[in-house]
């Protein structure tokens, strides 16, 4: 069986697993079917998807691409929360829910306090 370099491409796509930041794309449009201007911290779908192909090139599996909003390591921060919501038996999203929210605040400016100190964390950033 004959596999190009593309299919090899696809098939790696499909096998990776991608999780885009805040991306603008031609499906925002207003209800007179005007496209509305791309807000500053969005990407392009562009952007997203040559994002994507770089590092499924790279052979990543996890590729979280970011936006120009989100610094990566609180967009990190926020991952690690989440599945410390399923492993810490916690609500779904309980970033949000009233009960944590002050939690998740000081994980976050302890995180955050780590970066800028230049501490080790228990995460690889970068």
């Amino acid at each position: 069986m004959f596999v190009s370099k593309t299919s090899r491409y696809l098939f790696v796509m499909f096998t990776s697993f991608c999780r885009p930041g805040w991306t603008h794309t031609e499906m925002t449009k207003g209800d007179e079917g005007d496209s509305i201007e791309k807000p500053v911290g969005a990407w392009t779908a562009q952007q997203t998807v040559q994002y994507l192909l770089e590092h499924v090139r790279r052979g990543d599996f996890y590729i979280i691409a970011p936006d120009n909003e989100t610094p990566p390591h609180l967009d990190k921060l926020r991952m690690q929360w989440a599945m410390e919501d399923v492993t810490e038996r916690r609500p779904a999203l309980s970033r949000w829910h009233s009960d944590f929210k002050r939690e998740y605040e000081e994980f976050v400016r302890e995180g955050m306090a780590e970066l800028r100190k230049g501490s080790p964390t228990t995460m690889r950033v970068g």
